[in-house]
């Protein structure tokens, strides 16, 4: 009996320390995820062609929401699936935040150029809305090829109105000479 006494106050002490250490530092709150593509048909949004890229590099800053302080970044490397996962820091002195995810860098020479936009997403976290969710999900972000796929030329005109032709929707390359 003394010894189950002996467990359950050890066990109660833990507990209590535990608990006084999340409270006082910072609490993991919500998660921000989304991922990062290579987009062929430099269209900007995902497409039957996209691919996800795994091992790009994604970045995210918060500020304070009142008067933009910067409160912390951090960096990750998407998942094969192209996949990334922020958890979002909380506590008294930082509860409303707007967090900004930015596509970093492509692992690839296949996708090297960035979004001309949206080049960024945006996620407002509070808990004065009366709904906290677990995770807010982003657009996804992504890479260009430096030149536009034929495939994409080609398959996307079938999309298209009869009387749209492709390269009106499609982007011009640019040779650079």
């Amino acid at each position: 009996m003394a010894k189950n006494l002996e467990i359950v106050a050890i066990f109660l002490t833990v507990s209590c320390l535990l608990s006084l250490a999340y409270a006082q530092g910072s609490v993991i709150g919500p998660s921000i995820e989304g991922y990062i593509y290579c987009d062929p048909c430099r269209i900007q949004f995902p497409s039957n062609f996209s691919k996800r890229l795994p091992g790009a590099e994604v970045k995210l800053d918060c500020f304070r929401q009142d008067n933009q302080t910067p409160l912390y970044s951090l960096k990750v490397k998407t998942a094969k699936n192209g996949a990334y996962k922020f958890d979002v820091k909380l506590n008294d002195n930082m509860q409303d935040q707007i967090c900004v995810v930015t596509a970093v860098s492509s692992n690839t020479n296949v996708c090297p150029e960035p979004f001309y936009s949206p080049e960024a997403a945006r996620v407002f976290i509070t808990k004065k809305s009366g709904y906290e969710p677990r995770a807010h999900f982003v657009d996804p972000l992504g890479f260009m090829k430096a030149k536009t796929s034929d495939e994409c030329k080609r398959d996307i005109g079938e999309l298209l109105p009869a009387e749209v032709a492709p390269e009106a929707v499609l982007p011009l390359d640019v040779d650079e000479d």
